[in-house]
């Protein structure tokens, strides 16, 4: 009898640690992504040498989550003596415009010096909470006078575009007109975490593992009872 019982309540505590397990979110998720690859040219992120523009784009998370990284498609303008240094900002949305900064996560990153550019990860390191069915928008903003990089077009979908002349990124800002471009970029985020076992549960479960001591103490002290009776 004591046998059993003890093999009853290990499949307990293992099936519950299990269903913990699989509970459990992924590290990462897609909450936004118009990403095709490197291209066919883009949109200019420059400093004050060259005509001063920060870009933002609009996304609109598809899940909730903290924001975990961006990954923008970018590239080095040559030869007109730039530098390809640039940085990357969490926007709120204000009247259909970028609002209020967020998080500034990418800072002093280079654009990739290949023909057709490639793609440029921004680490978030305060991991900001994204509400799905919210707009915000990412930011590009060029490091110093002599940033000039290309934000890589040919994205899967147009996605609203703004400019300012604001090496911040704050205020100014304005639609790029004609046709929404299709900015490459993906929002990552880690999803919300799964729901945390209420303290009846763990209670419920160290309960278990006394259980299971005190049985087969028993056990120990009365060997004569695991034999089956005639």
């Amino acid at each position: 009898m004591f046998r059993f019982l003890c093999v009853r309540h290990w499949v307990a505590v293992v099936s519950f640690m299990s269903a913990l397990a699989s509970s459990s979110a992924p590290l990462h998720a897609d909450v936004f992504t118009n990403l095709t690859g490197p291209c066919c040219g883009g949109d200019a992120v420059a400093g004050s040498n060259f005509g001063s523009v920060s870009l933002a784009t609009a996304f609109t998370p598809s899940v909730s989550g903290s924001l975990a990284d961006a990954q923008i498609v970018v590239f080095q303008v040559l030869g007109f003596g730039g530098d390809p240094h640039f940085n990357v900002s969490l926007f709120s949305d204000l009247a259909g415009a970028p609002g209020t900064l967020i998080e500034q996560f990418g800072t002093d990153l280079t654009a990739p010096a290949t023909p057709l550019g490639g793609i440029v990860p921004a680490q978030s390191s305060f991991n900001p909470e994204l509400l799905a069915g919210t707009q915000y928008w990412l930011v590009l903003t060029p490091v110093d006078s002599f940033t000039e990089i290309g934000w890589e077009q040919g994205g899967s979908q147009p996605v609203p575009t703004d400019f300012t002349t604001s090496p911040l990124g704050v205020g100014g800002w304005t639609p790029v007109g004609g046709p929404n471009p299709e900015l490459q970029f993906q929002i990552d985020g880690v999803p919300e975490p799964a729901s945390v076992p209420e303290p009846a549960s763990v209670l419920l479960l160290a309960t278990a593992f006394g259980l299971i001591v005190l049985l087969r103490r028993k056990a120990a002290d009365h060997p004569a009872s695991w034999r089956a009776s005639p």
